[in-house]
């Protein structure tokens, strides 16, 4: 007797169905037949198996359980990478922060030193033409 694809299919989904693996040996021990005419035949059933167990994956909603569980998982992963990008922007900003106010307080320490040197040139100007200092702007 002939074995037909359909004997193949239909052993390989009882194999299945009885939680049993399927295999091309397993296969030929139901069928009988040679591996030569069972291979091509089995791959084409495992191909197809494996389509319809994706379909069915991706159409089947996970349990409730599952679903309340990858939700939290999912808050709390969120929770941690917003903190740790939190503390990396107060981390940057206290960077710029202490560079800004060294980048100050040098400004400050230059802007003084062009003040005494301007009040220096205009006391010198003054006493060359035979005036008196005095002050001029306040930059405080």
């Amino acid at each position: 007797m002939a074995i037909s694809k359909t004997d193949i299919f239909q052993a390989a989904d009882k194999l299945t169905a009885d939680g049993q693996r399927v295999t091309l040996e397993s296969v030929r021990q139901i069928t009988g037949g040679s591996y030569t005419k069972i291979g091509p035949l089995f791959n084409e059933w495992k191909s197809r198996a494996a389509a319809e167990a994706e379909r069915g994956a991706a159409t089947e909603p996970p349990p409730s359980v599952i679903a309340i569980q990858g939700g939290a998982l999912i808050n709390e992963i969120w929770a941690s990478a917003l903190d740790l990008a939190n503390k990396n922007i107060a981390a940057q900003l206290d960077v710029e922060r202490e560079s800004l106010k060294i980048e100050r307080a040098d400004l400050e320490a230059e802007r003084n030193t062009l003040t005494d040197q301007l009040a220096e040139a205009l006391r010198l100007a003054d006493s060359a033409q035979g005036y008196e200092v005095r002050p001029i702007l306040d930059y405080q």
